[in-house]
């Protein structure tokens, strides 16, 4: 794990801040004339820095459910693109891993029978949940379901 990573900026003498300077506009062009040094590609300027808090809307009430989104670092965005989300039938699935395979065996790829028995496996395993999703209940079955 490497090392704490420091920041050595050398300054000239001439640069330190002078706490007994007599005006703030000398402070504050001293303080841009710092921060144009940093190696930052894109450093936002100090007065956007200080009036970035004004710019925040503070009036937006966040309810619990907000407050444990943050917490649990789920965004919104997050969550709509989950609901979105496509689901892949069953169908589609069987066809993609025949793809695959095909693919596989046309270009001759580098691949241990051992992945090849578990790619013929998991198509096995999915005509299987096709086929079970497909299989009508039996009596008992449907008897248990409607009590």
């Amino acid at each position: 794990m490497p090392e704490e990573t420091r920041l050595d900026v050398p300054l000239p003498e001439e640069t330190e801040l002078n706490v007994s300077m007599s005006g703030e506009t000398e402070l504050e062009e001293e303080i841009i004339d710092l921060i144009q040094r940093l190696p930052i590609d894109d450093p936002i300027d100090a007065y956007e820095y200080i009036e970035i808090d004004n710019y925040i809307n503070i009036e937006e009430d966040l309810t619990i459910d907000d407050i444990i989104n943050v917490v649990n670092g789920q965004d919104e965005s997050e969550s709509e693109k989950e609901q979105n989300e496509e689901m892949i039938k069953i169908g589609d699935a069987i066809v993609g891993l025949d793809k695959v395979i095909k693919y596989i065996q046309q270009n001759d790829l580098e691949i241990t029978s051992s992945l090849m028995k578990d790619l013929y496996s998991l198509k096995k395993y999915i005509n299987y949940l096709r086929n079970e999703s497909r299989r009508q209940a039996t009596l008992e079955e449907f008897i248990n379901l409607t009590v």
